[in-house]
């Protein structure tokens, strides 16, 4: 993670918040209006700029353990619902889903809400299945999942509560929301957020409450990009394929089976693919809460067909046109790498030179998926569904998502501007001078992260005093009044000394 650079919007943007509260000593509100978000991301991302500096590795590494808890969540619930085997095989279905460990490696709000929402299914699993535990561990239970739930709201705010709601029927259906200590759990929890509105408002007085209500509403409203009702389904099939494919199958083999026994993993998913479709703004990392259930349920349907156990024909049947649609995949992933490389070695060109650089990157990747594809469907084919099969369809996805993190395809977002940053002189600055930046949009957001005494206060080339350092959009430069040195540039931005 220490040679990855930062995204420049979402993780750029709770970056630079924590790195402003952990600068300034201010945990509370640092900025000079109401924030429109619940300060426990930047909490959590400061705390770590505490221990370790303010670095990559710190921005990033609580959402990587966060990731890892939630798969390790994961794995108990399966295990209390169905067994060991399906157990293990969800876990690793989860760490080899591409939007999930997309976003395992950025700094997000959406990881610690996920754990906590996990956490709560664990909790009343635990006190659902298996033996009645006795009062006080009754208790300690309800009490920890109302503690949860409302936790969940201070890292990802009002949004968090369409996971909340979607709990609801099996709170009602256990009559769990008739006990005390679910509320009294749900209040303590509560407890930082209404200390932070306390605090904030105190400046703000009731635009503290209000920034965040107008947040939740104006996204219910607005439709960005285009993406219509049908953008989670489209999405979800090409950032989760196959494993949605198996998840629909293992989704209604267990509603078709005993559905009450499994109404606390059935429900919540459906409850919150609903909510997230219904709100107007549509985001890829709004559905990141399905990625655990479709990994269980992915489990469910491939353990069947392994241990020969699905007897329904649809059910089969679509599973192996599946894997044969897989082998297909497969032999056309090396068709045409195979060909590429064909043309390489004899010196033949059929695109342009940086067409070619970009493919032969991406190739190696695909490599590993394509045998593996290919195998699956092979081994499927001489002996229906085997340990073979399985082994061949988990490996491949592997390796091809260790070459992708370790190609920081996906993890190295800005590595242009880092190495701008890390020429010597350019170091130096933002090691040990004070920078400020004058414009706006991404370039500014990344300037704030790596410059660490970055100066907030000035935002006009009038202010612009002598020996000062200072990112400047060259828009900002047309009054050519000044006599400055460029030390760095970066697309329409330059590093300039006022002399």
């Amino acid at each position: 993670m220490a040679d990855q650079s930062i995204m420049a919007h979402d993780e750029g943007l709770y970056a630079t918040r924590a790195k402003l509260m952990f600068d300034t000593g201010d945990w509370i509100n640092p900025w000079q209006a109401p924030h429109h978000k619940p300060p426990g991301i930047y909490w959590i991302i400061a705390l770590s700029y505490f221990l370790l500096g303010v670095n990559e590795i710190a921005l990033r590494l609580p959402n990587l353990f966060l990731a890892l808890g939630c798969v390790l969540l994961v794995y108990k619930i399966t295990e209390s619902l169905l067994n060991k085997q399906v157990a293990l095989l969800a876990g690793g279905i989860l760490c080899l889903e591409f939007l999930w460990v997309r976003y395992s490696y950025l700094a997000n709000p959406d990881h610690v809400t996920i754990f906590l929402f996990l956490l709560v299914i664990a909790l009343l699993g635990e006190l659902s299945l298996g033996q009645k535990p006795n009062i006080q561990k009754s208790s300690a239970l309800l009490f920890g999942v109302g503690l949860c739930l409302s936790l969940m709201v201070i890292f990802r705010g009002f949004l968090a509560f369409m996971l909340i709601f979607s709990l609801l029927p099996y709170l009602v259906q256990k009559k769990y929301w008739k006990q005390f200590w679910l509320y009294f759990g749900f209040i303590v929890g509560s407890l930082p957020l209404i200390l932070w509105l306390f605090f904030s408002s105190q400046r703000f007085g009731y635009d503290s409450i209000a920034s965040l209500i107008n947040l939740f509403w104006s996204l219910s409203q607005e439709e960005r990009r285009g993406n219509g009702y049908f953008y989670y389904l489209w999405t979800t099939i090409g950032l989760c394929f196959p494993w949605i494919i198996f998840a629909a199958l293992g989704y209604y083999q267990m509603l078709s089976k005993r559905p009450w026994a499994y109404f606390l993993i059935l429900v919540p998913p459906a409850l919150i693919f609903i909510a997230i479709t219904i709100y107007s703004t549509r985001l890829s990392h709004y559905s990141l809460s399905l990625y655990p259930f479709i990994a269980i349920f992915a489990a469910v349907s491939i353990n069947g067909s392994l241990n020969h156990v699905q007897k329904q024909p649809p059910h089969q049947k679509i599973f192996d046109y599946t894997i044969f649609l897989l082998g297909i995949l497969g032999i056309l992933i090396l068709g045409v790498c195979a060909g590429f490389y064909s043309s390489q070695l004899f010196g033949l060109r059929f695109i342009s030179p940086d067409v070619s650089e970009v493919f032969k990157q991406y190739s190696l990747i695909l490599l590993p998926l394509g045998i593996g594809w290919f195998c699956t469907a092979l081994f499927t084919w001489q002996k229906n569904f085997s340990q073979y099969s399985l082994t061949s369809l988990l490996l491949g996805h592997w390796i091809a998502f260790c070459l992708l993190m370790a190609s920081g395809l996906i993890t190295d977002i800005s590595p242009d501007f880092k190495e701008v940053v890390q020429v010597e002189r350019v170091q130096r600055v933002a090691q040990t001078q004070q920078v400020a930046a004058i414009g706006d949009g991404k370039t500014k957001v990344l300037i704030k992260f790596y410059f660490l005494n970055f100066n907030e206060k000035i935002q006009d080339v009038k202010h612009l005093k002598k020996s000062q350092y200072v990112w400047i959009d060259t828009e900002n430069l047309t009054e050519k009044i000044l006599n400055y040195e460029v030390i760095a540039n970066f697309k329409s931005w330059q590093l300039i000394r006022i002399k």
